[in-house]
């Protein structure tokens, strides 16, 4: 069993649980157009994203690693910028200046003029996290100054809704990872597109790695398989687009077994789940207020 690396999600809801101060889930450089008859075979099953078309992604690098995993940029409580990834990878940490989050990002290769780099000052793993089954697999990372907004750095909404509501609709993932099983990460972000699977389905494919629909949602073409997220993708944001067009958090990418094999679908941290505990860990964000 893969567990992977990805990292995920994203703002804050229009009535409730988090503040809105200011927009989330739109994008001023459009990504690809996608339809159900679209989907290329290949981050596994995926094709390169369009430049900066994902302003919420956020790549994250332990020590001297070029990628470790991923992230989202979503709005907390007191308004300010933070970052949601998945648990396991920062899990064992102590020091969370041995962390560094790049914003901006398009091609990992260069230094590109709208990345930035930011240090992290706090790192929140929930309490309920299990590395054994990676039951509540997510975490909050706080930076050690204000994320700067702009055309190219913007937060993602938070999902609203639970994704059994959302059974079927076709989802994006994005991230650095191996485009094989196996493989290096890419130079390039890419991106896939994977249908919700309804539970009880996820639960008869998954339980004997320790499915938990409490928690997880899972994702994918479960018969044929061929598109998935894989190595170096944990901690990325598994998105759907909402009836107002604006991008959501619904999913963080967690594990699976090996990537994107057939009657193994994907299988992410459920964020509608988790949305109390990230309002009552963001009332004070590190860094002070937004920039942007």
């Amino acid at each position: 069993m893969w567990h992977w690396l990805y990292i995920v999600l994203a703002i804050s809801l229009s009535e409730g649980i988090l503040a809105q101060n200011g927009t989330c889930g739109v994008q001023v450089i459009k990504p690809h157009q996608h339809s159900s008859t679209s989907r290329v075979s290949r981050i596994v099953g995926g094709r390169e994203s369009i430049p900066h078309s994902w302003p919420w992604m956020v790549l994250l690098r332990f020590r001297t690693a070029t990628i470790t995993c991923g992230g989202s940029l979503v709005r907390g409580a007191d308004g300010n910028i933070v970052i949601v990834t998945a648990a396991h990878c920062v899990d064992g940490a102590t020091d969370p200046a041995d962390w560094k989050a790049d914003v901006g990002v398009h091609s990992r290769a260069s230094m590109e003029p709208n990345q930035k780099e930011y240090g992290i000052q706090e790192i929140i793993p929930n309490p309920g996290f299990n590395f054994q089954f990676l039951d509540d697999d997510i975490a909050i990372l706080k930076t050690a100054w204000p994320i700067e907004l702009n055309d190219y750095v913007q937060p993602i909404c938070m999902t609203t809704e639970n994704s059994e509501l959302k059974v079927g609709q076709e989802c994006v993932v994005m991230g650095w990872g191996a485009d094989v099983q196996g493989g290096s990460p890419v130079d390039r972000l890419h991106e896939v597109y994977k249908p919700i699977i309804a539970d009880v389905d996820c639960g008869n494919a998954l339980s004997v790695f320790g499915y938990n629909n409490n928690s997880m949602l899972c994702a994918g073409n479960l018969v044929q398989g061929g598109v998935d997220a894989c190595s170096f993708d944990s901690g990325v944001p598994f998105a759907c687009k909402n009836t107002n067009g604006q991008w959501e958090l619904v999913g963080i990418s967690s594990w699976g077994f090996g990537c994107a094999q057939p009657g193994y679908p994907g299988v992410y941290t459920e964020v509608y789940t988790f949305l109390q505990w990230i309002h009552d860990n963001t009332h004070t964000s590190a860094g002070g207020p937004v920039v942007g």
